[in-house]
């Protein structure tokens, strides 16, 4: 929209009989019944005005055809503040102002929804994710010919039991495994992450033995990790009753502080719009 200048002054409410009104017969009257708006009212009140002079000007320039010339725009956002006192004009900018907050506290309402179904899902996933547990049946270490490379290696394997008491069908996971060294292995791994895939999703209430290659090293000795001391799931891959895709994972203290934290400020902001008075 082509821009408009008109002098904006502003001023708040005035009540009673005779309050100078908007003068929109032409620029010149406007600015001058504008200022004596302003000369009536209290200091502590013109800045007041002025913003709500700015919201009925913004609000009568809406709809106008951006064809228009200047002068024609002009004129007609002029034609309609004329005839105005201070208190219609603050009325109309609270109007505005009402709407939009309305629309804040709608916004925001939808925000507190989500955020809450995002705390109460990871608050689900994580008591389906404890339904889950697994055992460490044994740990071997297996040799692996490579002829191609004239040399034989060996696979360091755990092998665990996986029992699923959640309502997802158990298909892959992610297993913590940690490691105690001792002063002949000082310099062992005491930690590492390894991957497991089923045979067949363990489905509610079922039991399956899964295996998992640690690593694959020349020497025989398991002595790179040190001792198993610990077996801790990370994450599980399943699929849902319905067929679809789904992850269980457990629901840190990091992670649930900040998707509550997320809860309380939007209940913080929406109590703060819902208490916004426009009068």
């Amino acid at each position: 929209m082509k821009k408009v200048f008109i002098t904006l002054a502003i001023a708040v409410s005035l009540t009673g009989c005779g309050d100078p009104k908007i003068d929109g017969s032409d620029k010149q009257s406007f600015e001058k019944s504008v200022q004596a708006i302003l000369e009536s009212l209290p200091k502590e009140k013109r800045d007041g005005f002025r913003a709500d002079l700015g919201i009925a000007n913004l609000l009568a320039m809406k709809g106008l055809s951006t064809g228009d010339s200047v002068a024609e725009i002009n004129m007609q956002v002029l034609k309609s503040l004329d005839g105005k006192s201070a208190t219609e004009i603050h009325q109309i900018a609270n109007a505005e102002r009402k709407v939009k907050n309305d629309r804040a506290i709608a916004d925001m309402n939808d925000q507190l929804v989500s955020r809450q179904k995002l705390l109460d899902d990871a608050v689900a996933q994580d008591l389906e994710f404890k339904k889950v547990s697994v055992g460490r049946e044994s740990y071997q270490v297996i040799g692996v010919s490579k002829p191609e490379d004239r040399q034989k290696y060996f696979d360091h394997k755990i092998k665990i039991t996986v029992t699923n008491n959640s309502g997802c069908n158990i298909e892959s996971g992610q297993l913590q495994l940690t490691f105690e060294r001792s002063p002949e292995n000082a310099n062992a791994v005491d930690s590492q992450r390894v991957s497991f895939e089923t045979d067949a999703p363990i489905g509610l209430g079922k039991s399956s033995a899964v295996e998992s290659v640690i690593g694959r090293f020349e020497d025989p000795s398991p002595t790179y990790f040190g001792k198993l001391v610990a077996v801790a799931p990370l994450h599980y891959h399943c699929t849902e009753v319905n067929g679809q895709s789904a992850g269980l994972s457990p629901l840190t203290e990091e992670t649930k502080t900040s998707y509550t934290d997320g809860v309380e400020s939007a209940k913080k902001q929406l109590d703060e719009l819902k208490s916004m008075k426009f009068e």
